[in-house]
């Protein structure tokens, strides 16, 4: 059943470069009511009539990792929604997919955006929902196919999961209970785009691990649409804070300690490159 959307916006917070804080209300497939509080930005010079999307990682939205792109596309004349779906304890991705098309929809409603041209990124845990919102069962199940995402841009996301997923060969324990066995067989048919590390430890530092998950999508046409942009040395999550972590999701799905190393050349040409896919 197509998730029924209401939205009703309220400002909280006007800045010198246009920044507020909005919030709109959602009802999901299953009637459960909650609402989604975001962080909007109007272009700060020419607007282009774009707009981005942009999902935070695991860590939550309080780590204000996304806060970086959003000043960067608004000051190139997008309009960007950071929604804030988290802030500790998570739920699995999918469960963050109303949240998407909420976030879709509402801003598609800014008269200065056209609903056309609206992009999603990811980073980390919000590469992984950015990914499946591609799927057409998403896109069906979200909006009933009437509205998507002009494209999708995913962050260093983990793609030995993708993969499995696509092979069937996904450990239980990394399954959703509510993804469908074929959830990435069929998709959108938008250009997808992967930016990733050749040093990242969530695939094993494997650097073939998402040209794999490419080549696995058994769509043809989302297959060819879909490419990847490896930065030599990078770790997972080089716009962070450098940290490690254990991680039961690293390594393939073995466990292991995840390192992150802030790389602020690879952030920069990270951006520059989204942009020339955006903008393409």
């Amino acid at each position: 059943m197509k998730s029924k959307l209401l939205y009703a916006s309220l400002l909280l917070v006007t800045s010198a470069n246009a920044q507020q804080v909005v919030r709109y209300d959602v009802q999901d497939s299953e009637g459960q009511k909650f609402t989604v509080e975001a962080v909007l930005r109007k272009p700060t010079t020419e607007n282009n009539r774009k707009a981005l999307v942009i999902l935070h990682h695991a860590g939550g939205w309080g780590q204000g990792t996304t806060a970086q792109y959003a000043q960067f596309f608004s000051e190139r004349g997008f309009t960007t929604l950071e929604p804030r779906m988290f802030n500790g304890s998570r739920k699995n991705e999918l469960t963050y997919l109303t949240d998407v098309y909420a976030a879709l929809k509402f801003i598609g409603q800014q008269p200065e955006v056209d609903k056309n041209q609206i992009s999603v990124m990811g980073l980390s845990f919000g590469a992984n929902i950015a990914i499946f919102s591609a799927t057409k069962w998403a896109n069906q199940k979200h909006s009933d196919g009437q509205l998507t995402f002009k494209s999708y841009a995913a962050f260093y996301p983990t793609c030995w999961k993708h993969s499995a997923l696509i092979k069937r060969t996904l450990p239980s324990r990394f399954k959703s209970p509510t993804a469908p066995d074929d959830l990435e067989d069929t998709w959108a048919t938008r250009p997808l785009q992967i930016f990733t590390g050749t040093e990242d430890d969530y695939d094993e530092r494997d650097a073939n691990a998402c040209k794999e998950f490419i080549a696995a999508i058994p769509d043809t046409q989302q297959r060819e649409m879909t490419t990847v942009v490896q930065y030599q040395g990078a770790t997972h999550g080089w716009d962070q804070q450098s940290r490690s972590f254990y991680e039961p999701g690293a390594c393939k799905g073995r466990g292991c300690t995840n390192n992150n190393v802030s790389n602020a050349e690879v952030t920069l040409k990270a951006k520059q490159d989204l942009l020339k896919f955006l903008t393409d």
